[in-house]
């Protein structure tokens, strides 16, 4: 089966999202974290404290 207009329309669409996402991220890098446990063992109160203390320099 040949590939028609729109999906290669839509293969090239993704590719260019692609490297624009990829070309934005060399000048604003991010870090994504992600942190496992059990309910209630300071997930997000470890996380504010590493957030804050990365931003004020803790």
């Amino acid at each position: 089966m040949a590939p028609n207009l729109t999906s290669f329309k839509d293969d090239a669409l993704i590719a260019l999202d692609n490297l624009t996402d990829r070309a934005s991220g060399l000048v604003n890098p991010s870090i994504r974290l992600g942190v496992t446990g059990l309910s209630r063992a300071g997930k997000t109160v470890f996380i504010s404290s590493l957030v804050h203390n990365l931003l004020n320099g803790g």
